[in-house]
């Protein structure tokens, strides 16, 4: 796949990739590898701006919002969604301000109400377009930014906390990621990406019941969690800290 940048974003348990490319004429596009070729995935008709990244579940459906490219913010977004193995999207049927952001392996989209650009609720919709509000404290909003099996996981404000919700009853857990001998960036901050069993990863960290997990490095480097499988592998990489600020020493897998 040849363009001005190419990334990958997203890889479910079969192997199939989506991503972004962007091409000479500063124009984004979704693609879908699969079987070693890469295949670009066509919106509808008009000049359309894909944000932030295409997310895959188990099945092989993938889903992205998009707006229209001289709008900002999400303006006039809508929230598309590719079949398994289809290249022609699929326009949902979602109030306007809904933005997804994960696709569970039920089906279940998840994501967040937003206005002038901020996010006011964390939603649950199915592909018909019938929403649940997640249960967030009084005085906070929020967005889910992941989700898989009975679980989301997202961020709430003001708190800057993270948010860890059951599926099935709408239950919020509130996540810290401070404790002894935790060697990623801790702190509050936004869930995103969860496993089947509740697992968080929030700022590099792994939460697990609760509790940050010690993902050991050498002395001198410190680890940073990105994703977590839902057998325990967890992937990202380690890093060291200079004047220059922190120097990638390449992925890393932990086995938890």
């Amino acid at each position: 796949m040849h363009g001005k940048s190419v990334r990958v974003t997203a890889v479910n348990a079969s192997g199939i990739a989506v991503g972004l490319v962007e091409d000479t004429q500063r124009q984004e596009y979704v693609f879908r590898y699969a079987n070693g070729a890469y295949t670009r995935l066509h919106t509808p008709p008009g000049s359309w701006r894909p944000y932030p990244t295409p997310a895959i579940n188990a099945a092989g459906d993938v889903i992205i919002n998009v707006e229209p490219r001289r709008n900002l913010e999400g303006k006039d977004s809508i929230v598309l969604l590719w079949k398994a193995g289809s290249t022609t999207a699929v326009k949902l049927p979602l109030p306007a301000g809904a933005n997804a952001h994960d696709i569970n392996d039920d089906g279940t989209i998840v994501g967040a109400m937003y206005r002038d650009g901020v996010a006011t609720a964390a939603y649950a919709w199915d592909q018909q377009g019938n929403g649940r509000k997640l249960e967030l404290p009084a005085g906070q909003t929020g967005a889910a930014y992941a989700a898989q099996g009975d679980w989301a996981t997202g961020g709430m404000w003001p708190s800057m906390s993270t948010a860890l919700w059951n599926l099935r009853t709408g239950e919020v857990t509130t996540l810290g990621a401070e404790g002894p001998g935790v060697t990623g960036s801790g702190g509050k901050g936004p869930g995103t990406a969860v496993n089947a069993s509740g697992w968080v990863v929030a700022r590099g960290s792994v939460l697990r019941d609760g509790a940050a997990v010690e993902l050991a490095v050498p002395s001198g480097q410190t680890s940073r969690a990105a994703d977590v499988s839902d057998t325990g592998l967890v992937v990202g990489q380690a890093l060291t800290s200079g004047r220059d600020g922190d120097q990638n020493l390449g992925p890393r897998v932990w086995r938890c």
